[in-house]
């Protein structure tokens, strides 16, 4: 039997879409034209600590022909949501949350607080959960991190909600990190995307008066995940060095600003080269800020 779609055999690997560990994600291939599929489409060999996969939909259909092929109509699977109640059990007292700790080292308690409640940080254990909550109010899912009280920096790859809770059947559809917020903004305010949910939380403290979203890394970062702010003036910060791979994602799309934020810092972008905007002081009045940039 032969199939359109498999992993990619040898030993070339990419950085995971889900834990971020490099050279351990194997991508899929079409096999009539051995073009990679998309950047999230494939499998961690990190079966254990992160067990990602996403199999394309149409893997396990036999190729009979290419124009036979194209008349068939994948089925679309149904987009699975946290239970209200999972999401509402983590919105408790912060005391052992590291997360919270470190933000607490950069911000008073006020600040925090209101972060806290635009953001719906949750907690599980000394964990911090960054809730994907879409335009719609809906939980899409909640990715579980632990960082270092201090220094704020991650110690260990992410879980996410719905395997550590062992949800069946999840079907697992991200959105962005802060999606919920475009729900009250008027079409013409511009919104912010960076690549971590840190660095969109942090930012959101030093510049409230900006809206702060996350794509979660630099390959999740598509088309089909910024549709729902599409309208908005968006302005796209990367981390330094994946500023031209955001360029690309995003070609086609006229309301979109690549904001090369290490120039206006004057950031050297080989000695910092990966850095991101929250590895620096803020504020800083050459910050590039939207109402800056229109």
């Amino acid at each position: 039997m032969k199939y359109r779609y498999s992993l990619e055999k040898g030993s070339k690997k990419f950085t995971c879409p889900s834990c971020e560990a490099k050279k351990r994600f194997r991508r899929y291939i079409d096999n009539q034209t051995g073009q990679y599929l998309g950047d999230d489409i494939g499998m961690c060999d990190r079966i254990n600590e992160c067990g990602y996969h996403k199999p394309p939909r149409k893997t396990r259909k036999k190729i009979i022909s290419h124009s036979i092929y194209q008349k068939i109509k994948p089925k679309k699977k149904k987009i699975s949501f946290i239970p209200p109640d999972v999401f509402k059990n983590t919105l408790i007292p912060y005391h052992q949350n590291n997360f919270i700790t470190g933000l607490l080292k950069l911000f008073n308690s006020e600040i925090v607080t209101s972060l806290i409640e635009r953001y719906h940080i949750g907690t599980i254990n000394d964990k911090v959960v960054f809730w994907q909550v879409d335009e719609y109010m809906r939980i899409r899912t909640g990715k579980i991190m632990q960082y270092d009280p201090n220094k704020l920096i991650r110690i260990r790859y992410p879980n996410w909600i719905h395997t550590y809770f062992n949800l069946k059947n999840f079907n697992h559809d991200q959105c962005l990190f802060g999606l919920h917020l475009v729900k009250e903004l008027n079409i013409n305010t511009p919104i912010c995307v960076v690549e971590s949910e840190k660095t969109a939380i942090i930012l959101s403290g030093y510049y409230p008066d900006v809206i702060w979203m996350a794509a979660g890394s630099a390959n999740m970062l598509s088309k089909e995940r910024i549709k729902s702010i599409i309208g908005h003036p968006i302005f796209l910060y990367a981390d330094i060095g994946m500023e031209k791979l955001w360029a690309r994602k995003m070609l086609g799309i006229d309301n979109v600003k690549i904001v090369f934020w290490n120039k206006a810092l004057e950031i050297d972008p080989e000695e910092h080269n990966g850095a991101d905007l929250a590895d620096f002081p803020h504020p800083d009045e050459r910050m590039p800020l939207p109402m800056k940039l229109k």
